[in-house]
């Protein structure tokens, strides 16, 4: 049971990343509002991997969890700045494209 709860709130976890982040990237203007769940999930990546390595005890495994799934998120925060800068290098290409022919 435990591991189908961990892979539903990872799931949720994940998918409110993207949408966050993809909706930041597509409709704000402001790059530091667009980097502000990167910068969090950074953040909060170096903090629990910090507090897994001065933990004593079992502590450290769950602060180790909490580590990886920050660290999962703020990888599939990546991805969706990857894919954002593909479609904005489509767009400007196809725009110069357009202008030329």
């Amino acid at each position: 049971m435990f591991d189908v709860i961990t892979t539903l709130i990872l799931i949720l976890c994940v998918a409110a990343v993207i949408a966050c982040q993809l909706l930041l990237c597509f409709m704000v203007k402001s790059k530091i509002l667009r980097l502000l769940p990167s910068i969090a999930l950074v953040i909060l990546t170096a903090f629990f991997s910090y507090k897994t390595a001065v933990a004593v005890g079992w502590d450290g495994f769950g602060y180790l969890f909490l580590a990886m799934l920050s660290a999962i998120m703020l990888g599939v925060s990546c991805l969706c700045w990857i894919a954002f800068g593909i479609v904005k290098i489509v767009k400007k290409r196809r725009s110069k494209n357009n202008i030329t022919e």
